[in-house]
């Protein structure tokens, strides 16, 4: 794995485990291996970001498992379109950052899952039919103001480097 682009380690809490994440800022995701999940951080026009929730009502960014032999981007583009009814191109797809989770197995931290997190831009939108996620189906979707996310993506250190990332863009 490509360590010379760590940003931060994080141990917090998640649904009652403590877990721990470290977060990578690469130019491409060439050189971490199997990237198990691909996410998007979708933009609008007036540079708003796109989060969803599940029944859990906890906010979040689309996203979820790459199946069977999809490449990170297909996987990408499958689930926004599930989760949002998202219409991404590939070329619009830019690498923003990458997780590596760990659990804690018998005192030791035991690595995870990768997952990549991309920014995309021009996303077209269809009308939002039904996730076909039967076990945990997205409820609702909104698009935020970078100023709102802190209040509203409750990802600790993560959030403040995508807030942190976002205006460095804008």
């Amino acid at each position: 794995m490509n360590t010379s682009s760590l940003v931060f380690t994080e141990i917090s809490t998640w649904e009652g485990e403590e877990v721990k994440f470290e977060i990578f800022k690469p130019e491409n995701f060439n050189n971490f291996g199997f990237i198990a999940q691909a996410y998007g951080i979708i933009l609008n026009e007036k540079n708003e970001i796109l989060l969803i929730a599940h029944a859990n009502n906890l906010w979040s960014i689309p996203g979820g498992h790459i199946e069977g032999n999809e490449t990170t981007i297909e996987a990408l583009i499958r689930e926004l379109y599930e989760e949002t009814a998202a219409i991404v191109e590939p070329k619009d797809c830019a690498p923003f950052f990458i997780q590596q989770s760990y659990k804690k197995i018998n005192g030791d931290w035991v690595p995870e899952e990768l997952q990549a997190r991309y920014l995309i831009r021009n996303a077209k939108f269809e009308k939002f039919k039904i996730d076909p996620d039967q076990l945990n189906p997205v409820i609702k979707q909104k698009f935020f103001k970078i100023s709102e996310l802190k209040e509203n993506l409750k990802w600790g250190r993560t959030t403040d480097f995508i807030i942190d990332e976002l205006n460095k863009l804008i």
